[in-house]
């Protein structure tokens, strides 16, 4: 992985010099900040879930690849579920604001086999027109990564409402590996194309507490962020005898733009402990995708077709909140 470009360097001064004013900024005066009894403690949490991450996907499969009808989509491939897990530490910052920080991972592989009938191609396979025999076997897999850490400060509005602003670092991927079989299901070539994003930058955000009853409230939360993204693209073609039939790599950077959108039932069980359930969705874009890039049309047996696409996952969580 290459070091962050001078650019990011000075995005990541400028952002830094900003929110510093914004952090040491004095408190807003909030009417209601002891309605929610998180926000005067300190807070220790934890959440384990599923992640289902989203066909973002052009359809490139539907093109045709230099003269061979294609069949394919990209519909035939399976993204998968798999892990995601967060952890976070805040605690109170003056009158009516708090510090935290947030680190949170998602890991999903998804398998599917498709056999090839009639005339169909991968169209972005930078084969230039290369038809996948009939009656073969192709194993795709999808591997999709995504981590990233925030620390910001939070603010206590009114009725329930908070705004925060912070700085959030990550790195993120989404891969494709297919293994191709003839009709003997002996191995014929091996495909992978990977491309990792890194990125920096800062975040704001909005979110809302909300109680329903004495033991229970309700939390929805949005926030949307800038990043600059230092990416590396990889793409491999390997034969029956274990050659390097092609090889394509890519660096580069480009601007990209985080979203998280969640809601979280919270649950008092104990005098200094609550169980949440949570919900959402994040989202990457503006990055490099290597299952994208590896199926886009304009790649030729050369060069990588490098657009800016997107990484987006879902989850479903549980946790549990200590309060002290």
């Amino acid at each position: 992985m290459r070091p962050f470009p001078r650019t990011t360097a000075a995005i990541s001064k400028s952002v830094t010099f900003t929110l510093g004013a914004l952090l040491i900024a004095s408190p807003v005066k909030a009417q209601d900040k002891i309605q929610d009894p998180v926000f005067s403690s300190q807070v220790f949490e934890f959440n384990i879930g599923i992640a289902a991450p989203l066909n973002t996907l052009q359809n490139t499969l539907t093109h045709p690849n230099d003269g061979g009808a294609t069949i394919l989509t990209t519909d035939s491939l399976n993204f998968g579920t798999g892990g995601y897990a967060n952890i976070s530490y805040s605690r109170p910052w003056g009158d009516a604001s708090r510090f935290y920080i947030e680190l949170s991972g998602t890991n999903v592989t998804g398998s599917e086999t498709t056999i090839i009938e009639g005339s169909q191609s991968f169209p972005g396979s930078y084969d230039d027109g290369y038809l996948l025999p009939d009656g073969w076997t192709y194993q795709n897999e999808v591997e999709t990564d995504l981590t990233l850490l925030k620390a910001g400060r939070e603010w206590a509005l009114i009725n329930g409402w908070r705004t925060s602003v912070g700085l959030q670092a990550g790195q993120v991927s989404q891969n494709l590996e297919t293994q191709s079989f003839d009709l003997a299901m002996v191995s014929s070539r091996r495909i992978s194309a990977t491309a990792s994003n890194k990125m920096l930058g800062a975040y704001g955000g909005i979110s809302n507490y909300h109680t329903l009853n004495d033991t229970t409230a309700l939390r929805t939360s949005a926030n949307i962020g800038l990043m600059a993204n230092s990416y590396d693209y990889s793409y491999l073609t390997i034969n029956s005898l274990g050659d390097t039939d092609q090889s394509i790599d890519v660096s580069g950077d480009s601007t990209a733009y985080s979203a998280n959108v969640s809601i979280a039932l919270e649950h008092q069980v104990t005098p200094n402990g609550y169980v949440t359930f949570e919900i959402g969705m994040d989202g990457l874009f503006g990055v490099v995708n290597g299952a994208d890039t590896f199926l886009d049309p304009a790649g030729t047996a050369t060069t990588a077709h490098i657009d800016r696409d997107d990484i987006v996952s879902t989850y479903i969580s549980v946790g549990y909140a200590f309060l002290f």
